[in-house]
C-alpha cells in the first residue's frame, strides 16, 4: 500500500471534514500524489466549492476527491457522464482517470472551457440575459432527450426519492437550519401539493444543480453564451421542472419574461393547472437535496413574507 493510500485525511469523520473544509490547503498534498500518479505534474490549485475536494490541474484538467459520506454524488457524476458521453450539443467534463483510495473515490476530468456564469452574469445587458435564458432552456431540453434507460443513482428512483422527501419535510428543513415555525409552514405547504408532485413527469435525466458555478459561458459576437455544463454530481431521473429551479433562483428570481423564455426554449408544457404554477415550482424547489429555505429566500422573508405561498409568488411569478 502506498503512502498516500494511508493518508490521515482518508480516515477523517464527516463532522471534522466539514470543519476543515474551508482550509484552502486541505488535501493538497494528497491531490498532488494522485495527480502525479496519473502523469499530471502541475501543482493542484484548490477550488473551495461544493462538498468534494476539487483541484485544478493546470489549465486543462480537474481532480475531484470525494469522501465516503458523499459517495452518492461522485457515483451519480461518473454514471451520468458515461451515459451522456458526447451526445449533448455542448461539452461536459470528460473522464480521463478514476480510482479508489480506500473508501474515498477520485476522478480526473478534462476541463470545459469558458467562464463560470457567476463571473459574467453581472456584465450582461437585458438582451444578453434573455439569450442566456434561452440557452439554459435549450440545455435542459437536450439533457432530457438523453436516453437513460436503467439510469439510477442512490438518490432514486424518483418515486422513492420524492416519497422519502415528502415523508420527512419538517425534519429535513429543521436540519437545514430553519426555525420550527418555518419548517411547520413548509410541511403544511408541501402536503397541499404532494399529489401534484407525484403526478409530475415523466422522470427523465436532469442535472438538478444548474447554478451559477456549473454553467460555463464564452463570448460570441460580444454576447455571453453557454459553452458547457460541469458537475453532474446531483444528476438523476426527475421531472423537467426540477432543472428550472436553480437557474431561476440564481439569475431570474421574480423575472417572468426571462422565466418564460427558459420554459419556451426547453419546450416545456406543464401538466398541472397553471393557476398553481408558482406553488408547484416552490414545492419542487423544496425537494432539492440541499435546500436551505431561510438562505435561499432570505430577501423575501426580510421583505415581510409570512407564508411559503407569498415567497413562491414573488420568486416564481404566475404564468
Amino acid at each position: 500500500m502506498t503512502e498516500f493510500q494511508t493518508h490521515w485525511l482518508l480516515k477523517i469523520d464527516k463532522e471534522s471534514y466539514r470543519q476543515k473544509f474551508p482550509e484552502m490547503d486541505l488535501g493538497t498534498d494528497l491531490a498532488t500524489e494522485i495527480a502525479e500518479s496519473h502523469g499530471h505534474h502541475e501543482k493542484p490549485i484548490r477550488i473551495p466549492e461544493g462538498s468534494s475536494l476539487v483541484f485544478r490541474l493546470g489549465s486543462e484538467f480537474f481532480l475531484k476527491l470525494t469522501p465516503p459520506f458523499f459517495d452518492g454524488s461522485i457515483e451519480a457524476e461518473l454514471l451520468a457522464v458515461k451515459v451522456i458521453g458526447k451526445q449533448l450539443p455542448f461539452p461536459i467534463p470528460q473522464i480521463t482517470a478514476e480510482g479508489n483510495l480506500g473508501t474515498w473515490k477520485y476522478v480526473i476530468t478534462r476541463a470545459v472551457l469558458g467562464k463560470q456564469a457567476k463571473d459574467v452574469f453581472g456584465q450582461m445587458n437585458p438582451e444578453n440575459r434573455m439569450l442566456f435564458a434561452a440557452d439554459i432552456g435549450m440545455a435542459i431540453r437536450a439533457i432530457q432527450n438523453i436516453n437513460t434507460t436503467g439510469f439510477e443513482t442512490k438518490f432514486g428512483p424518483w418515486e422513492k426519492y420524492l416519497s422519502n422527501r415528502l415523508a420527512n419535510q419538517k425534519s429535513i428543513h429543521l436540519e437545514r437550519g430553519n426555525t420550527e415555525d418555518w419548517a411547520e409552514k413548509i410541511q403544511e405547504f408541501v402536503q397541499k401539493y404532494s399529489n401534484v408532485l407525484i403526478e409530475l413527469g415523466p422522470a427523465k435525466l436532469v442535472h438538478a444543480d444548474l447554478n451559477h458555478e456549473h454553467l460555463m459561458l464564452h463570448q460570441i459576437n460580444d454576447k455571453w453564451r453557454l459553452s458547457g455544463i460541469i458537475d453532474f454530481a446531483d444528476a438523476m431521473n426527475a421531472p423537467m421542472e426540477m432543472d428550472f429551479v436553480l437557474p431561476i433562483l440564481c439569475f431570474y428570481k421574480g423575472k417572468l419574461d426571462f422565466q418564460k423564455k427558459m420554459f419556451e426554449s426547453a419546450e416545456f408544457t406543464p401538466n398541472y393547472d397553471l393557476k398553481i404554477h408558482s406553488n408547484i415550482m416552490m414545492a419542487l424547489a423544496l425537494q432539492n437535496r440541499f435546500i436551505a429555505f431561510h438562505d435561499w429566500f432570505d430577501r423575501e422573508i426580510g421583505n415581510g413574507a409570512q407564508s411559503v405561498e407569498e415567497v413562491a409568488k414573488s420568486v416564481f411569478p404566475p404564468i
